[in-house]
């Protein structure tokens, strides 16, 4: 087990699972496959141009830190804090196809991140803006989108079944395939264009 305080730029890291706090570290260049991230405390670090790829991210905390230029690829990230995060300045790999499993991405930033197949689950994911994300076939299972802006945002074939509090300008974003619980929330969203159901 290594401890995140230990780390130096252009390390990589193989199947090895790390924990501890990073502090407002900078690191560069820094290669992480495989590995599991046990508790550990990453926010307010600075991680530029890092790589993770299939990694897991357990009960830990990435908020409010720098990831310009990062990529997460096939990552899982289970019950962490994710609070603050401009997940647009990621790297050209993104996300790919992250799994995010009762984490709290609260005030984040998706805003022209490219976000096709991602899986949220149970997430509590208030004031977070979506505008102008490519969310293709994104899966919302259950979440909380209170105060979440979807603007100019590519919802085709998006599934927020079961999730609520979201606002979605139906003007803006496209729309195909999205697929809505029928409850209070989904029919508000007719209001936009003068539609009142009694």
């Amino acid at each position: 087990m290594r401890d995140l305080s230990d780390l130096r730029d252009d390390e990589v890291f193989v199947e090895e699972t790390l924990t501890g706090a990073l502090g407002n570290t900078a690191l560069k260049a820094m290669e992480f496959d495989g590995c599991t991230f046990d508790g550990a405390r990453m926010g307010q670090g600075r991680l530029f141009g890092a790589s993770f790829t299939e990694c897991h991210f357990v009960d830990s905390d990435l908020s409010m830190a720098d990831l310009t230029n990062t990529s997460f690829v096939s990552c899982t990230f289970e019950r962490s804090k994710l609070i603050g995060i401009a997940w647009g300045k990621l790297g050209p790999s993104g996300l790919g196809q992250p799994y995010f499993k009762e984490c709290k991405l609260d005030m984040g930033s998706f805003q022209r991140a490219k976000a096709e197949r991602w899986v949220f689950e149970r997430c509590s994911m208030v004031d977070v803006d979506f505008t102008d994300a490519k969310l293709q076939r994104t899966r919302f299972t259950e979440c909380d989108l209170s105060g979440a802006r979807f603007s100019e945002s590519d919802l085709r074939d998006v599934n927020m079944k079961g999730s609520r509090g979201y606002s979605i300008d139906l003007r803006s974003c496209q729309t195909k395939g999205l697929r809505l619980s029928a409850d209070d929330d989904a029919l508000a969203l007719l209001r936009q264009f003068g539609v009142e159901l009694t």
